[in-house]
C-alpha cells in the first residue's frame, strides 16, 4: 500500500480491495504512521523503524493500520506456542 496522502482513492490490499469495517465504504485516505517507542528503546536502532500504513475512510473515518507481520517477534508467551486446553 503505498502512501497517497493528496487525494482519496481505493485500496487494494493482497489483492483485494478494501472496505471499511464500519460502512464499508472502498475509498480512502493514505497516511504513514509512526509509533511512539518507549524510552528505553531509544537507543534500540530498529525502535526507530515501527511504523503503520493507515487507510482512513473517507466516508466515516474509521482507520484501518496495517502493519509489516515481520514486525512482530515470536515470543514464548504467542499464543501458537501453548498448549490447547483440553487437546493431548
Amino acid at each position: 500500500m503505498p502512501p497517497n496522502s493528496e487525494r482519496p482513492g481505493p485500496i487494494v490490499i493482497q489483492g483485494r480491495e478494501l472496505r471499511c469495517t464500519v460502512c464499508s465504504h472502498s475509498i480512502f485516505w493514505e497516511q504513514e504512521v509512526q509509533f511512539a517507542t518507549p524510552l528505553t528503546e531509544l537507543l534500540d536502532p530498529e525502535a526507530w523503524n515501527r511504523s503503520a500504513q493507515c487507510a482512513v475512510c473517507e466516508r466515516c473515518g474509521h482507520v484501518h493500520m496495517f502493519i509489516s507481520p515481520a514486525t512482530f517477534k515470536q515470543t514464548e508467551e504467542s499464543p501458537d506456542s501453548q498448549a490447547q486446553p483440553g487437546v493431548a
